[in-house]
């Protein structure tokens, strides 16, 4: 016998796919049945006046959040369920193909072809692999929409909430990397410059036959000389004094950029690790040894101020995204926990627990290139840089991975906020105690 149970009591596509519409409509008329009432209450204002003015004009200040949270929380859940209407239509093409084999399958029959029935096993063993196979496809929809039904809160990510995610810390933390590798070296160079001809090397002829009433550039070489009937400048090859400078060659230190592959010796461990020393030691040339003679800002070449300058913009950025999308989670959040909250009460508290969670996500990405960078130094050469880039990488990914509010991220900040809350009111609590006393000791 065949088990079809798994291809049973499946739920009808185009009946799910109605309601995910009906679900995002209905969200949409609420979301505009308050902005119009909003829209109409407004006319108060420039008829209304009363001690409790303000109160009466602001009754909507927080419905019209709470409409906008409902309808984004509609349109969440109706993708949802068009996504699952969408994967059971088509799972649904291969369900009635399976069931219709199935009807054909007779029952077990001794044929000259097949005597023993054996053939007729194998095709039904084949056949319920399929169906299973099949069931499984289902189930895993049926997960997914769920899944997704579970975490909808009305937080509309957008832009913010993409660039926020593992996958751009990923690029940030990539970008960051191949940055780091980029350094300067002191060099020699050899060039030439033009320094003014000693005056006795050079022929005067000054203007109108008298040196006395030359100006001062003009005693310096930059002035013009009558022939022929007509002016010559002396920077003109027919100037007599033209040339008044000659190269020179000389030698400079200067900084260029390159890409240093090889990680930086670690001081600290090479003085106190005497495996570690070892092993630098026996080959030194698997390690970046700085120059001690670090240049200014100002001699830095333009290359490495760039780099180091788009570094830091790149970092700050994701920092700032993760900041906004964590403000915006959190604003809904209140907003479904809090709705007594007014709504600068709402956008401060939103702010600050955005504040703690980012600095705890930089935190833990800053660690996470910090043991990369270990790994990296500890095996050497630009092998040991590609390992160490990996590792930071890696612990970055999965501090964030896992779903929405379950990360290793996630959980720490909530750890951080509760003890931000609790040192927040400790203080509060020591300043209120230190006021009391000071009432009693000197009165109010």
């Amino acid at each position: 016998m065949l088990d079809i149970s798994g291809l049973q009591n499946w739920v009808d596509a185009e009946a799910t796919q109605t309601g995910a519409e009906a679900l995002r409509t209905a969200g949409e008329a609420f979301r505009d049945a308050v902005q119009n009432q909003e829209t109409a209450w407004d006319g108060l204002s420039g008829c209304y006046d009363a001690p409790e003015r303000e109160d009466i004009l602001g009754v909507f200040r927080n419905v019209t959040p709470h409409s906008e949270l409902v309808e984004s929380a509609s349109a969440q859940a109706a993708s949802a369920l068009t996504d699952f209407a969408d994967q059971v239509a088509a799972l649904n093409i291969l369900r009635r193909d399976l069931l219709a084999r199935v009807a054909a399958f007779g029952p077990p029959a001794c044929t000259p072809e097949d005597p023993d029935g054996s053939l007729q096993d194998f095709q039904r063993l084949v056949l319920q692999t399929e169906i299973d196979r099949l069931a499984r496809s289902y189930q895993e929809a049926e997960e997914t929409c769920a899944a997704a039904l579970k975490n909808v809160s009305g937080h509309k990510p957008g832009l913010a909430g993409f660039l926020a995610g593992p996958n751009f810390g990923l690029v940030a933390a990539a970008a960051d990397n191949i940055m780091g590798v980029h350094t300067f070296r002191r060099v020699t160079v050899e060039t030439i410059r033009e320094v003014p001809m000693p005056a006795l090397e050079r022929r005067f002829t000054p203007l109108l036959g008298s040196f006395d009433r030359l100006t001062g550039p003009e005693q310096l070489g930059h002035r013009w000389l009558w022939e022929d009937g007509r002016w010559i400048s002396v920077h003109s090859p027919l100037h007599p004094d033209a040339g008044i400078t000659r190269r020179q060659r000389f030698t400079e230190e200067i900084y260029r950029t390159v890409r240093e592959w090889r990680p930086e010796v670690n001081r600290s461990m090479y003085n106190r690790s005497e495996w570690y020393r070892t092993r630098v030691d026996a080959r030194p040339d698997r390690w970046h040894v700085p120059d001690p003679q670090t240049p200014g800002w100002a001699e830095t070449p333009n290359s490495l101020k760039g780099i180091k300058v788009g570094g830091a913009v790149l970092t700050t950025a994701m920092a700032g995204f993760t900041f906004m999308d964590n403000r915006a989670e959190n604003h809904n959040q209140l907003l479904q926990d809090n709705p007594e909250m007014s709504d600068t009460e709402r956008d401060f508290r939103a702010s600050e627990m955005a504040a703690v969670q980012t600095g705890t996500s930089v935190v833990i990405d800053v660690g996470a290139g910090v043991a990369g960078a270990a790994v990296g130094t500890m095996i050497g050469g630009p092998l040991g840089t590609v390992i160490g880039f990996g590792v930071g990488m890696g612990i970055s990914w999965l501090t964030d991975a896992g779903s929405d509010g379950n990360s290793v991220k996630d959980r720490v900040s909530d750890v951080a906020l509760d003890f931000y809350d609790k040192a927040k009111d400790g203080v509060s609590a020591g300043l209120e105690a230190a006021g009391d006393a000071w009432d009693r000791l000197w009165g109010k």
